[in-house]
């Protein structure tokens, strides 16, 4: 399976989310999803309902949180920070800053609670100033993305879309850690699966 991944070149992109962006959106997250579950699901058993998947649902839910996790199931551990360096940084002349890319990741996935929670204060009607303040501080946002933040909030559905970040990730962070992790992924992989199903 292979697949494409553009990349903006006209917005700021740090090279230490390569692979966490690449993972998420390709192999083993969204792409892979959907091209397996076509297979498996669709072609082979019949489920024709594969074909329709709805951007806020309980799939959905278990599909963001496959994509969050998707980098730690390929490069556990510290992998992926010994794979960057040696073929991305190294070559780029771009010095080690001693930032553990597996922690950083991990606290931007725990982050999303933060984007969770400034979701429902954005539909309780709280200024921008004070949503703006919240995401600072909490999800540790520079003056400069607190704008895009907010545009993000306030636009229709999108709360309602980050939401499904933070709690399929912290759904999937529990199921995902037991002895049978192999298993459990390939079972989000090729199965219609629900939050109640993982849960």
């Amino acid at each position: 399976m292979r697949s494409t991944l553009h990349i903006n070149r006209d917005l700021p992109f740090n090279l230490a989310d390569l692979l966490y962006v690449v993972a998420h959106e390709g192999h083993p997250g969204h792409i892979a999803e959907s091209l397996l579950k076509e297979r498996e699901l669709v072609e082979e058993r019949g489920f024709l309902d594969q074909q329709v998947r709805f951007m806020l649902g309980p799939s959905f839910v278990i599909s963001e949180g496959l994509g969050l996790h998707a980098q730690d199931i390929v490069f556990p551990d510290d992998q992926a920070q010994a794979w960057l360096t040696d073929h991305v940084l190294r070559p780029n002349d771009i010095a080690p800053d001693g930032s553990d890319f597996a922690a950083v990741h991990r606290a931007q996935n725990m982050l999303f609670g933060v984007w969770a929670n400034a979701a429902f204060l954005a539909a309780e009607g709280r200024p921008d100033s004070e949503l703006a303040a919240y995401l600072s501080r909490w999800a540790l946002l520079a003056d400069t993305e607190t704008p895009t933040a907010l545009t993000t909030l306030r636009s229709t559905g999108m709360a309602l879309y980050v939401l499904g970040y933070f709690h399929g990730w912290r759904l999937l962070d529990t199921w995902l850690s037991g002895p049978e992790r192999e298993v459990r992924v390939r079972r989000l992989l090729t199965e219609q699966l629900l939050p109640a199903d993982v849960g």
